[in-house]
């Protein structure tokens, strides 16, 4: 497994990126739009194909790079909370529904807290959740 965390001072938001090595695919988890850049050269530069954007949540403290990424990725597909999230999103997702890319999985946890639609996503080593969820 590729994982990398990045970390946007402006917003004081961590950004995932998650991928199976041998397949390539990845997840891309709170991106940060004044980061837009930064995540796709760096997505480009491991060589990765990008299936989805993960959202731990939706609301003001930072603006996500899901519309300007999607310029550059497509065929992701962006991934919010069914409580509360936003309904534009191409998957909505609920505590229990698992995410599949390459040979790994994510499974959601609904974590409401910080608002009604936050999940984190756990993974058999580490559980990733925005701060404050």
């Amino acid at each position: 497994m590729l994982f990398k965390q990045l970390f946007d001072q402006e917003t004081g938001t961590y950004t995932y990126l998650v991928a199976d090595q041998n397949s390539k695919e990845a997840v891309l988890i709170d991106s940060v739009r004044e980061q837009a850049e930064r995540d796709t050269k760096l997505i480009k530069e491991l060589g990765l194909d990008l299936k989805y954007f993960l959202e731990t949540h939706i609301h003001a403290d930072h603006v996500t790079a899901v519309s300007t990424l999607k310029e550059e990725f497509p065929l992701a597909q962006s991934v919010v909370s069914a409580h509360g999230g936003a309904p534009c999103a191409d998957i909505l997702v609920k505590d229990g529904d698992e995410i599949h890319f390459g040979e790994l999985t994510i499974t959601v946890l609904e974590t409401p807290g910080h608002t009604d639609s936050c999940v984190s996503y756990r993974m058999p080593d580490r559980v990733l959740r925005a701060m404050p969820c």
